[in-house]
């Protein structure tokens, strides 16, 4: 674990989850059988704030999550509300924000207000040894890269 360089008030009193999941289709997540994820809420058909894994990790750890356009519902559109806000970021949006986020992401948010943070990936866009994979990764307090994109039965162990 790492030393915890400061502390940062929660704005909610609450567990946070927060998984990103690459390619996952709409109608392949329908046709699934996933009881806990399902559980949590309806599945949205939703697009991606980036065209590639990369793009759209780092848009999310920013607080910028997938959306649906037309929606008028509470933070299934991100340009009217979003979940959370990088503090000093210019965008407001039109409603308030759930959470406000200090630090450079969301990661080192969830980190420095004493959350385990713990990531993995299979994608070598996030391959922590590599330069260009360290800034989606270097803040996590355990991250697991296993390096096949086919690797999901040990993923899950």
């Amino acid at each position: 674990m790492r030393r915890r360089e400061e502390k940062v008030p929660v704005a909610v009193d609450a567990s946070i989850l927060f998984v990103t999941l690459d390619s996952c289709r709409y109608d392949t997540s329908l046709a699934t059988q996933t009881p806990h994820i399902k559980a949590l809420g309806p599945v949205c058909r939703a697009m991606a704030p980036g065209h590639f894994t990369y793009a759209s990790r780092a848009a999310m750890f920013m607080g910028f999550t997938p959306g649906v356009a037309i929606a008028t519902a509470l933070f299934l559109n991100p340009k009217s509300a979003k979940f959370s806000k990088m503090v000093g970021e210019d965008f407001f949006g039109q409603r308030e924000e759930l959470i406000l986020l200090r630090g450079c992401n969301i990661v080192d948010w969830l980190r420095r207000a004493d959350y385990p943070t713990l990531g993995m990936a299979a994608m070598g866009w996030m391959n922590p040894v590599v330069e260009t994979g360290r800034p989606l990764t270097k803040d996590f307090d355990g991250f697991f890269f296993y390096g096949n994109c086919h690797c999901l039965e040990e993923q899950l162990q």
